[in-house]
Parts: structure tokens; sequence; C-alpha cells
């Protein structure tokens, strides 16, 4: 080998030597520095009165202050500075800072104490209370240091002592719900359905009733504010909805009008009889019946009698049950609490009546005591209760829909609480040519709609779409066909796929046309294949209601072919 190569190689060896001794130096380093700890500041605690009650009209030079308000230099506030000059006859000190900043700051002259902008810090007095595995500690920490109640600082794994304050720290913990304001510096939170005392910390003043926080696993602290729990419970203005637009149901209409018109446009007849406005409706039956359209339609029509529809001046608080049981968005009591506290604000700030609309209320006010119900399910029935009992006639009314009233609480739905119990039937083979007719005149067509409208109905009911037959003693079989599992969405459905195939159509052809009876033939069809296979014993359960002990058997026919 060359002394060329030899050198290369020499030089190889030392570099990989260097990187080896390097990798040593960091492991070294890793294992022998002592480790820093994290803690929670809770509170901090401030200097002795004698020292905050100083005569500020003369004051030591060098001496430590901390700025804790100003107007003229507020990015100031809550950093500590050294006193430079005594203060002149308006009151003003020169107060010097590590980043070489020099700016004036009221000391607040004797009986202008209201005025005074800065706090003079009395050297190794500065203490404050962390919370640190599991244990409350009181430490000293650095004058330089500003630390507030809510901090993570790292603490001295050794010697426990405050090194510094973590500048971006996590805010994980539990939540809870805002019941109280006790005092700027304290409050009482809920979390799940049990009350605590807490610091605001950092947010003395600003935290309100009703709002949903974060606190720190020792539960002493608010580290975060999530604001109002409005995410699920909003106040939503009423859609552009009416009863017109709402095929059949009359007689939950004419209910309707009762519990919202008659209570505004008949007040002197209702002080005359001495009549309170109905208080709550419970709107039953099958899914996609129009149980959220009458819902939708209230709310409009308590807008159009009292303003401006167009300016919204009414609203719906529109609740899904399930929701409200989500376990990860907080207490699920506070968070029905929180509906009726909307409404009541909505009541006194517009002076008008909201909705409370529970949609799949069995979610919520399922019957206790019957194995059926969970823990926090029961909680929320009395939670329910105790805020309907709360609520006065004019403040809201209460509307609660389900498919499922067979397992609600009778004391959640009794007289006094919900007046009104309205079932919300499937469409019979009238009403149905109605819906179809509303919904095939808003799409061109070949036949007349009204013609149509009829076909459709009558194929609703033919043998030839028919799911179950049912033997009955001592009588003819009944047959379950597509009119018994059908709703006002079905049809809904059904039109709207039969325009999908004349506009499949058209697209091919290059030319418009309209709907015909083909395309609804095809559209039944594909409604029965889509439904054959899915659950229909809440249909056989109607259909069979008034001799269901002479039931001997249930047969599924087989699918139709096309």
């Amino acid at each position: 080998m060359s002394e060329l190569g030899k050198i290369l190689q020499l030089k190889r060896a030392l570099i990989k030597t260097r990187s080896q001794n390097l990798l040593l130096q960091s492991e070294i380093l890793r294992l022998t520095t002592e480790p820093e700890v994290y803690a929670l500041v809770i509170s901090v605690i401030e200097p002795d009165s004698k020292a905050r009650e100083a005569n500020y009209a003369s004051l030591p030079i060098g001496a430590m202050a901390q700025v804790i308000k100003s107007t003229r230099t507020p990015d100031r506030i809550g950093k500590i500075g050294f006193i430079l000059s005594g203060a002149d006859q308006n009151g003003d000190a020169l107060i010097g800072f590590e980043d070489d900043l020099e700016a004036f700051f009221n000391v607040g002259l004797p009986g202008q104490s209201d005025r005074r902008e800065i706090e003079v810090v009395p050297i190794n007095e500065r203490r404050v209370v962390v919370s640190f595995a599991g244990r409350l500690l009181e430490l000293k920490y650095p004058d330089q240091l500003v630390v507030r109640p809510g901090d993570t600082v790292k603490l001295s794994d050794s010697t426990s002592q405050i090194l510094g304050v973590v500048k971006q720290p996590t805010k994980n913990g539990i939540t809870g719900v805002v019941q109280k304001i006790i005092a700027p510096e304290r409050c009482l939170v809920t979390i799940h359905n049990t009350k605590h005392v807490v610091s605001t910390g950092v947010f003395g003043g600003l935290i309100e009733e009703g709002q949903e926080v974060v606190i720190d696993q020792s539960l002493n602290i608010i580290l975060d504010n999530l604001g109002k729990i409005e995410e699920f419970f909003k106040l939503i203005e009423p859609a552009n909805i009416t009863l017109d637009d709402i095929v059949g149901l009359e007689e939950a209409k004419k209910q309707l009008i009762e519990a919202i018109v008659w209570p505004i446009k008949y007040k002197e007849l209702y002080e005359h009889y001495n009549k309170q406005p109905i208080s709550g409706i419970l709107l039953f039956g099958p899914h996609g019946n129009g149980k959220t359209m009458l819902g939708k339609a209230a709310a409009h029509m308590m807008a159009e009698l009292e303003g401006d529809v167009s300016k919204a001046p009414a609203g719906i608080i529109y609740i899904k049950g399930p929701e409200i049981l989500v376990k990860w968005v907080g207490d699920p009591e506070e968070r029905l609490r929180y509906a009726f506290r909307l409404a009541k604000e909505y009541k006194r700030k517009t002076g008008r009546r909201a909705i409370i609309y529970l949609d799949e209320a069995e979610a919520v006010l399922r019957k206790r005591g019957t194995g059926i119900s969970t823990d926090v399910q029961d909680t929320l029935v009395a939670t329910w209760n105790s805020e309907t009992d709360g609520l006065q006639p004019m403040d809201a009314i209460l509307m609660l829909a389900t498919n499922r009233q067979d397992i609600l609480d009778p004391a959640a739905i009794r007289e006094g609480r919900i007046d009104r119990k309205i079932e919300v039937k499937r469409p019979d083979q009238n009403e149905a040519v109605l819906v179809f007719q509303h919904y095939l005149k808003k799409v061109p067509t070949k036949d007349s709609a009204d013609d149509l409208a009829e076909y459709a109905a009558k194929q609703l009911t033919s043998d030839k779409y028919k799911l179950y037959q049912i033997q009955v003693m001592d009588d003819k079989p009944k047959v379950l066909t597509l009119i018994n599992i059908s709703s006002r969405a079905m049809i809904f459905n059904i039109v709207d796929q039969a325009t999908s195939l004349a506009l499949e159509r058209d697209i091919k052809s290059g030319k418009n046309s309209a709907v015909t009876k083909d395309d609804l033939d095809e559209a039944v069809r594909l409604a029965y294949v889509q439904n054959y296979s899915l659950n229909h014993l809440d249909a056989i359960q109607e259909l069979t209601t008034d001799y269901k002990e002479k039931i001997t058997g249930i047969q599924k026919m087989k699918q139709a072919q096309r």
C-alpha cells in the first residue's frame, strides 16, 4: 500500500473513532443528566402584605417589580423588571427589563393606589403551590420567572425546585360543566354528575355558567375553556316548511295548531277559561312519516305568529337523543339541562317561546326499573322530570319524537309534562295517493300526476309484492305487502327513483322526456327488492294488533321475480 493510501486509511479510522467518541459522550450525558419532571401550578402565593403596602413614593432603586397593568406598554403586563429611578411628581418610575427595554409605569402615589401599575417583588418570597405525583407542594421559584396558576413548570427531580415554565404544555384532563361562579378565582363544576369546587386559574373572571371546561387530573384547576356546550343543541331558526307541505296527518296538524296558535291568537279566551297552554306533544310512529317535518312546521308557525319569518324570530332547539349519551362529549345530564337553559334564555331575550324537539326520545327517556335502562339513562329521566317541572307553560313547547313509545318512562311523558300523544301513522292507500300526487306534481310526467299517483299507490298493495302471509285461526290468511311497510319517505324515494330512471333514459337518448308509468313500475319493484330482506317485525305487529292471539303461523313469501 502506498504512503498516500496509508494516510487515507488512518484518516478514516480517526473519523470513525471521533464519531464513536461523540456517540459515547452523548450516551454518558444522557445517563448522567438529571431528568426534569413536570408539575402543575395550582396557585401563586402573593408576597406578604407589608411588602405590598410599601411606600411606593420612595422605591428602592434596583429592586424588582412586576407590571400588573399598563395602557402605555400592555405587552409588559406580567413581566418583571428592575426599578431604575424613583417616582416623579406624576407617580411614574422608570423600569428596565432583560431585553433592554425601558419604560415608565405609575407606582400609585399615596391616595392614588388605583393608578398603580407595578408591584414590588420581595426577594425570595415568591412561592407557588404545585400538584406533583398526587401531592401538593409549596415551592419557591426564581425571581425572573413569571408563573401563573395553570402553568406547567419543570422541576428538578432531585431537589424539586422550579427550573422553568413549559412554553407549550398539554391541556389534557377531565371535562366538566360550570354550574356556578363562587368567586372570580373559584367555581363549582359538575363532572359525571358529581360536583367539585375548582380554581379558575388564568380564566378567573372569564368563565361563565354553562361553559364546558378541562380540569386537571387532580381536580384542582381549570386548564382550558371549551366554551358553551352549543355544538349539539343549537337554536335552529325555522325552516321554510309549513303544515301545507305535509300531506295528511290531519290530527297531528290540529294538535299542533292548538298547542302553538291558540295560546297566542286567542290569549283572552285562554284567560277567560283559565286554561294553560299545552306544555308538550309526543309524536310516535314508524320512521319516515313526518315527525321531524311536523317539528319544523311548528317552528315556522310560531315565527309567523310572533314576527317576520324572514327575520327568523322563532326557533327550535333540536336534540338528537343518542348524542346526549356519547361519553366523550361531556356530562349527559348537564347537556340536557343546557337545552332547557337555552330555551329560557331565548324567552328572556326575545319574549318568545322556543320549541325543544327531542328526536329518538327513547334513547334519553327509557323506562326505569325494568332492566332495559342504564344508570345514566335513569339519571337522565330524573333530570328531564326536574327540568320540565321548572318550565313555565309559555317558556317553551316540548316535542318528543319516537318509534318506540312502548319503552318510554311513564313519568317523563305524563300529563302536565306531555299533554298530547299523537300517533303519526303510515299512509294507507288513500293517503298514499295524496303523497304520490304531492311529489309527482313537482316533476314532468307523461300522463297526469293524478293518474300516475293512483296507479303507483295501487302497486303498493299488489299481491305481486307480498312480503309475508300470516295464518289466522278461523279466518283467511292475511297478507303483508309494500303498503304495510311504506312511509312518506319511501313514497318520496319511489318518485325520486322513477325520476332517476327517466333522467338516465334522457342522457342516453339526448332528448328530454318525462316520468312514465313504466318508470314508476320499476321504482316500486326496486323498493320491494331493497326492503325484502329487512326486519319487518314492527310492521307485522301493527298489522296483527287485533288478532295476534289467533295467529298460527307467519310465512315469508318468496321474492317476486322481475
